[in-house]
C-alpha cells in the first residue's frame, strides 16, 4: 500500500474549513453562494476478469469532483475483504471543481482462482460521503498446447533439409505472450550470423522478436516449422527448445528434437539371403525389402543377378520380373528371390538393385547362398476330421510325418490345443526316409462342432511351421457294447498281383447306438493293404446290427505282409481297437473263382440263390483240399453247401488242370451288414496253403439294390494284344498295323493314359512276353526294351513302335502251329513273366483289356503245357485279375473268324473261333470279324470298348426283372423309347444291363441301376 491518506502541502483541515466559511460571508449586497464539493467514481466497481498468473493488470478509476468547491480526498484505504494480489495509488488528493484524480488499481495474481477486494475513498469534507469500490479478478494461467512435444526426423540426407510442423494452440481465455528459449543445437531460421546448429524454427504467419517473443491470442493456433539440416553423416543430432507463456514453470513446454544424417536414403534388408538347405526339385522363396529411409525421392531402376566380386550367380536363383518403382519417404519395394536347387551342393550369387542415386550409392548388392539338400517334411493327412465323437469316449486318429529329404528332420515342437491332444508326441529327429507317427485324440466336452489345429515346427526350410486343421463334433451318446467278428483278418495265400478282399464285422450287442468315430489303416501298415471304400467316419450302428469294414490285399511281391485297421468307438471301456491284418503273396496258387462274393442287399427274412465257387488246380501236380468251411467265428447268415466229395469227412484231391466246386448262400434275419469268409485249407505244389473267399451281404427292410457305374471312369487302361503270327496272318498283321491310328484315336481324344503290349499266340517262343521288335522283321526282342510297353510318350511315336512290334516275326511264319490264345494271356498275366519281362505293364488301378487277333480257333490244352483247356477257367482267371467286385475293369475282345462256320471275305478267310467269341461275350467285350474289308472301321468300333467305353454293365445282385430302372446322369432312361426303339435290355445269362449302340452313355456319364433283389 502506497498511501492511505493525502493532504495538500501547508493546508490543514481546520484552515481549509475557515477559509471556506469566510469566503461565504464576504461582500455586501452580494448573493451568498453555498460552495460544496461532490465526489463521483468512474467506474464505481472494478472487474479485472481473467489475468495471467505472474502478470499484472491495471485499471484506472477516475475520481471526479462534480461540485463547486475543491474536493479534498482524505485518503484511500483498504476495505473488507482485501486480497493482497491488489494494489492502488492515487495521483492527487485535492481536486478542484470539475477536476479529476486518477486512482490506479492493479491486479497481480500469484495463484489461480477468484480474488476480491474493497477500497474506500475517504472525503476530507464531512459533507461529502466516502465512496466504496468493489474489486474482483481471477488468476488464470495460459493453456499452451504444443503437439508434438518431440520430433524425430529419422534419416535425412546430408546437406538437405527436412521440415516437420509443430502445432501451437492457446486454449485459454487470455492472450499469451510466448517466449522462445533457444536450447542446444537450435536457432531461429534465418538468424543473422554464423551458427552451426542442425535445427532451426520459424513462424510463417508472424515474427519472432529479437527477444524471442511472440503473441498468441486467446483461442488462437499457429504452426511452428522445425527444420533439420544435417551436414555430418552417421551422427544422431539432438536439439531442444522451450516455449514459455509466463514466468511460472507451469507455463513452460520443452520440445526435444533428434535426427540422423545419412549419405544415402536407400536401405535393403537383409543384406544377405541365406536359403539354407533346400531339397533338389523343391523351391524356396524369400524376400528382400528395400526402403527409402530418408527424405529424398528415390527411383528403383531395376534388379537382377550380378557377378559381384567376380563370382557368377547360380542359375538356381531366380528373381521376380524387374520393374521401375518410385519410392517416397517411408515407402518400400520387396523383391522376391526363389532358390530351386537342381542337385545336391552349394550355390552362391548376388542380387543387384539399381537406383537413381549418386554414383557411389547407385547400386545395392545382396549376397545369396543356398545348398541343395536338407530335410523335407511331409505330413499326411493334411487335415484330420474326426466327425461325430461321443462325449463319453475319445476318438483317435494318426498323422504320419515323413522325412523325404537328405538330412535329419528335427521336429522341435508338436502341439494340439483344446479338446484335442497329442499324447506322447514331442521333439524328435527323423532320419532321411524315416517317419514318425503322431497320435491325436479328441474328447469333446460339450455337444457341437470343435475346431483347432495341430502345430508342427521343424527345421524344414520352406515349411518350418505346419498347421494341420483339426475338426470334430461332440455328440451326446451313451457308452455302447460291441463285438468283433473276426478279431483279426488273415488273407491266406494270394497270387501276385491279384486282389483279395475280406471284411470284418463290428456288431452292436447292447441296447444303445454304437458310434464308430473313425476307422483307418494303422500307420506303418504294408501298402499291399487298402480300404477300398475309404476311411470310415461317424458311422452309427443300431442295437443288434453290424457294420462291416472291407480290406483289400493286393500283394506285389512274394512273401508275408502285415498291418492293422484301427478304429475308435463310443465305448468308455474300450474306445480304441485294432484288427490285425496278414497275408502272403505267392507266384503260383490255386485259382479260386470268385474269391469274394457280395450278395448285396436283400430283404429281412429273405435268402439268395446259392453261388458257385470253383477251385482250379493251376499246378503240375495234384492238389489236396483238407477242408472247406467258414472261418471262425462262423456267421449263421452264410450257408456253405455242396462240398465236393468226400469232404467234409475226408480230403479231396484235385488233379492238375482240374477243378472242384462248392456253393455259398446268404440269408438275412435282421437289418444289418454281414461279413464272413470261407476258409479253404489244403496242399498245393507240396506246400500247406490256406485261401479265403470273402463273404458280404446286407439285410434291409427296403430290399432295393443300387448299382452305380461311371462310363469311362478310369483314365488308365492296359491293353494286351495277343496276335497270331503264323504264316496265314501276314495280311491281317499288315492291316492291323496300317489301321492302328483308327484304334488309338479314341484314347487320344479322351486323353487316356494307356499301356499297349503285343505278344503272340505262341506259348513256347514268346510265352506271353511282350515284344519290342526292331525295324528289321524277324527279331521280336531286338528293339528298345522300353518299347515292349507302348505309351503316348513312346519314341519316335506310338504308331511306329506298335507297327514294329507287329512285325516281330518273319513273313514266312515261324510261330508254333497251335494258336493257344487263352494260355498266352495266362502266361503274360501271371508270374514269373508278369513280374519279370512284363513288369510295369499291368497297373493295379487301370482297366485291363485283352484282344485276340487270329484266323484260327482257340487251341489251348494241356498239350501245350497249359494248366487246363477249360474256357470257364480262363474267363474266371482273367476276371479275377481285377477282382469280382470290379467287373467294369476288365474286358476281352476278339478279332477272329465268325461262328459257327468261319468267314471268307475281302479281308481274308478264317475258321470259326467260338471260344474267343464266348469269352468276349461273357466279359462285356466285342467281337469283330477278321475277314472284314474295312479294318479301319472295325478297329474304331473295337477301340471304344477296349479303352473302357462300355455298353454292358454287370449287376451285383439277382434282380426282380420287373423292378429294374436305369438312370443316366440323374435322368430316367426307359428300356424302350416312345418311338418303340429299344434303348437297353436285361440279360439274365450274364446278369447285366446292355445298352444298344445308339443309347450307350457318353464318357463321364454316371449310371444308376436300381432294382429289388429277389427273395427266396
Amino acid at each position: 500500500m502506497k498511501t492511505n491518506r493525502t493532504l495538500l502541502p501547508g493546508l490543514t483541515p481546520a484552515l481549509a474549513v475557515a477559509l471556506g466559511l469566510g469566503a461565504a460571508a464576504c461582500g455586501d449586497g452580494l448573493d451568498v453562494v453555498q460552495l460544496q464539493a461532490k465526489m463521483e467514481l468512474d467506474p464505481a466497481t472494478v472487474t479485472f476478469g481473467n489475468v495471467q498468473v505472474g502478470t499484472e493488470a491495471t485499471i484506472v478509476v477516475l475520481v471526479r469532483n462534480t461540485g463547486n468547491a475543491t474536493l479534498v480526498v482524505d485518503g484511500v484505504s483498504r476495505g473488507e475483504p482485501f486480497d493482497e494480489a491488489f494494489d492502488f495509488d492515487i495521483d492527487r488528493t485535492s481536486i478542484p471543481p470539475s477536476g479529476v484524480a486518477q486512482l490506479s488499481v492493479s491486479f497481480a495474481p500469484e495463484q489461480l482462482g477468484m480474488h476480491n477486494a474493497q477500497l474506500v475513498v475517504r472525503s476530507g469534507d464531512a459533507k461529502v460521503a466516502d465512496q466504496t469500490i468493489d474489486i474482483t479478478g481471477t488468476g488464470v494461467t495460459t493453456t499452451l498446447v504444443v503437439d508434438p512435444e518431440s520430433l524425430s526426423f529419422g534419416n535425412v540426407v546430408i546437406n538437405t533439409t527436412k521440415t516437420l510442423p509443430i502445432s501451437l494452440s492457446n486454449n485459454s481465455d487470455v492472450d499469451a505472450n510466448i517466449e522462445l528459449v533457444e536450447g542446444n543445437n537450435l536457432t531461429k531460421c534465418g538468424a543473422a550470423g554464423s551458427d552451426d546448429s542442425a535445427f532451426c524454427v520459424l513462424l510463417r504467419d508472424r515474427n519472432i522478436g529479437p527477444d524471442g517473443r511472440f503473441s498468441l491470442r486467446a483461442g488462437e493456433s499457429t504452426t511452428m516449422e522445425v527444420q533439420f539440416s544435417p551436414v555430418i553423416a552417421g551422427t544422431r543430432e539432438r536439439g531442444q527448445f522451450t516455449l514459455r507463456a509466463c514466468e511460472s514453470s507451469a507455463c513452460e513446454v520443452q520440445v526435444r528434437l533428434d535426427g540422423v544424417g545419412v549419405e544415402a536414403g536407400f536401405r535393403c534388408d537383409p543384406a544377405f539371403l541365406d536359403f539354407g538347405q533346400v531339397n533338389p526339385g523343391s523351391c524356396l522363396t524369400r524376400s528382400v525389402s528395400c526402403e527409402n529411409i530418408a527424405n529424398d525421392q528415390i527411383t528403383v531402376v531395376g534388379w537382377g543377378p550380378s557377378s559381384g566380386a567376380g563370382q557368377a550367380t547360380s542359375p538356381d536363383f531366380s528373381f521376380e520380373p524387374s520393374s521401375v518403382r518410385v519410392l517416397n519417404e517411408g515407402e518400400a519395394v520387396e523383391v522376391d528371390v526363389t532358390y530351386c536347387p537342381g542337385d545336391l551342393g552349394s550355390d552362391v550369387g548376388n542380387l543387384q538393385i539399381e537406383t537413381d542415386q549418386a554414383l557411389g550409392n547407385r547400386d545395392v548388392f545382396i549376397r545369396l547362398r543356398g545348398a541343395g539338400g536338407g530335410p523335407d517334411i511331409e505330413v499326411l493327412p493334411s487335415q484330420l476330421d474326426f466327425g461325430l465323437v461321443s462325449l463319453v469316449a475319445p476318438a483317435r486318429r494318426s498323422v504320419l510325418i515323413t522325412n523325404l529329404g537328405f538330412d535329419d528332420l528335427e521336429i522341435s515342437d508338436i502341439q494340439a490345443t483344446g479338446a484335442f491332444r497329442a499324447p506322447g508326441s514331442g521333439a524328435t529327429v527323423i532320419p532321411p526316409g524315416g517317419a514318425y507317427v503322431v497320435v491325436v485324440e479328441f474328447l469333446p466336452v460339450a455337444v457341437g462342432p470343435v475346431e483347432s489345429e495341430l502345430l508342427i515346427r521343424s527345421n524344414d526350410q520352406d515349411e518350418a511351421e505346419l498347421r494341420i486343421p483339426l475338426v470334430g463334433e461332440g455328440i451326446d451318446l451313451p457308452s455302447c457294447s460291441f463285438e468283433l467278428a473276426p478279431a483279426q483278418l488273415a488273407f491266406g495265400y494270394v497270387q501276385i498281383p491279384r486282389t483279395q478282399g475280406r471284411a470284418f464285422e463290428i456288431r452292436n450287442v447292447g441296447s444303445n447306438d454304437c458310434l464308430v468315430t473313425s476307422a483307418a489303416l494303422e500307420v506303418g501298415t504294408d501298402p499291399e493293404f487298402t480300404l477300398p471304400d475309404g476311411d470310415v467316419r461317424s458311422q452309427i450302428i443300431g442295437p443288434g446290427a453290424a457294420f462291416t469294414i472291407l480290406v483289400d490285399y493286393s500283394p506285389q511281391t512274394v512273401g508275408s505282409h502285415t498291418g492293422a485297421v484301427e478304429f475308435s468307438i463310443s465305448s468308455n471301456t474300450n474306445p480304441f481297437n485294432r484288427v490285425p491284418l496278414s497275408g502272403t503273396g505267392a507266384d503260383a496258387t490255386l485259382l479260386i473263382v470268385p474269391n469274394e462274393i457280395n450278395f448285396g442287399t436283400i430283404g429281412v427274412g429273405c435268402a439268395t440263390r446259392a453261388r458257385t465257387v470253383q477251385i482250379y488246380n493251376t499246378g503240375s501236380t495234384p492238389a489236396v483240399i483238407n477242408s472247406i468251411a467258414q472261418a471262425a467265428p462262423a456267421n449263421p447268415a452264410f450257408i456253405v453247401s455242396q462240398l465236393p466229395a468226400p469232404l467234409p469227412s475226408m480230403p479231396v484231391t484235385i488233379p492238375a488242370g482240374q477243378s472242384v466246386e462248392f456253393a455259398v448262400a446268404f440269408r438275412a434275419d435282421q437289418v444289418s451288414n454281414y461279413a464272413s469268409a470261407v476258409e479253404i485249407s489244403g496242399t498245393f505244389e507240396g506246400n500247406p496253403v490256406t485261401y479265403l473267399v470273402s463273404l458280404q451281404g446286407e439285410g434291409s427292410l427296403d430290399a432295393t439294390q443300387e448299382d452305380r457305374f461311371e462310363q469311362l471312369g478310369t483314365p488308365k487302361v492296359d491293353i494286351l494284344f495277343i496276335v497270331d503270327f503264323t504264316g496265314s496272318m501276314t495280311e491281317e498283321q499288315t492291316s492291323l498295323g496300317a489301321n492302328f491310328q483308327a484304334f488309338i484315336q479314341f484314347a487320344q481324344a479322351q486323353n487316356l493314359d494307356y499301356h499297349l503290349g503285343v505278344t503272340t499266340t505262341g506259348t513256347a517262343e514268346e510265352a506271353g512276353r511282350l515284344m519290342h521288335a526292331d525295324r528289321i522283321r524277324g527279331n521280336p526282342f531286338g528293339g528298345p526294351f522300353a518299347n515292349r510297353i507302348v505309351t503316348a510318350a513312346t519314341q519316335p511315336d506310338p504308331e511306329t513302335a506298335f507297327t514294329y512290334n507287329l512285325q516281330g516275326r518273319p513273313l514266312t511264319g515261324g510261330a508254333p502251329a497251335n494258336e493257344a490264345g487263352f494260355y498266352a494271356a495266362y502266361q503274360a498275366l501271371t508270374p514269373p513273366v508278369l513280374t519279370g519281362h512284363n513288369a510295369g505293364f499291368l497297373r493295379q488301378d487301370a482297366l485291363l483289356s485283352v484282344i485276340w487277333v487270329t484266323d484260327e480257333s482257340e487251341e489251348t490244352s494241356t498239350d501245350v503245357g497249359a494248366p487246363t483247356g477249360d474256357l470257364d477257367f480262363y474267363v474266371s482267371f482273367l476276371r479275377s485279375i481285377k477282382g469280382f467286385r470290379h467287373t467294369e475293369l476288365f474286358t476281352a475282345s476278339a478279332i477272329v473268324g465268325d461262328a459257327p462256320s468261319g468267314c471268307n471275305g475281302a479281308g481274308g478267310n478264317a475258321v470259326a473261333a467260338p471260344r474267343y467269341i464266348e469269352a468276349a461275350n461273357r466279359t462285356g467285350g466285342v467281337f469283330q470279324s477278321i475277314c472284314t474289308a474295312n479294318w479301319n472301321q472295325a478297329l474304331e468300333d473295337l477301340s471304344t470298348t477296349a479303352f473302357g467305353f462300355k455298353s454292358r454293365f454287370f449287376l451285383t445282385n439277382q434282380p426282380v426283372i420287373s423292378t429294374i430302372t436305369v438312370e443316366v446322369d440323374g435322368v430316367m432312361v426307359p428300356a424302350t423309347s416312345a418311338a418303340g426303339t429299344v434303348l437297353w435290355s436285361y440279360d439274365s445269362t450274364t446278369n447285366s444291363v446292355n445298352f444298344t449302340p445308339s443309347a450307350i452313355p457318353e464318357p463321364g456319364a454316371e449310371l444308376l441301376v436300381r432294382y429289388a433283389a429277389e427273395c427266396l
